[in-house]
């Protein structure tokens, strides 16, 4: 999967979790790299918990705790980085099997 892809699938769920916030390509461009519990998304405890089942789900994954203790699922920037690389590593192990 590449990054653009992950960009726009993760766009598709912060609109779904922003209801009643109307969620731009510019505005999610603009926080991009800022992090989901300060002042730009002020998202809570509850809604970074809706977004990681979210993401889970919406590319198949199972995140490791280790990648949120690292502070791996802090920004959004870090979050399309995160699903490009376990993406890439269920392609490679399907490959390595075959």
């Amino acid at each position: 999967m590449k990054k653009e892809e992950a960009s726009e699938v993760l766009f598709e769920i912060m609109r779904g979790l922003r209801s009643g916030v109307t969620l731009t390509e510019t505005n999610f461009e603009k926080g991009i790299d800022v992090p989901l519990t300060g002042d730009y998304w002020n998202f809570d405890a509850v809604q970074m918990v809706y977004l990681f089942c979210e993401v889970e789900k919406a590319f198949h994954i199972r995140i490791q705790p280790k990648h949120l203790v690292n502070y791996q699922f802090n920004t959004l920037r870090q979050i399309i980085n995160l699903v490009v690389n376990y993406c890439q590593q269920a392609v490679n192990k399907k490959e390595a099997s075959t």
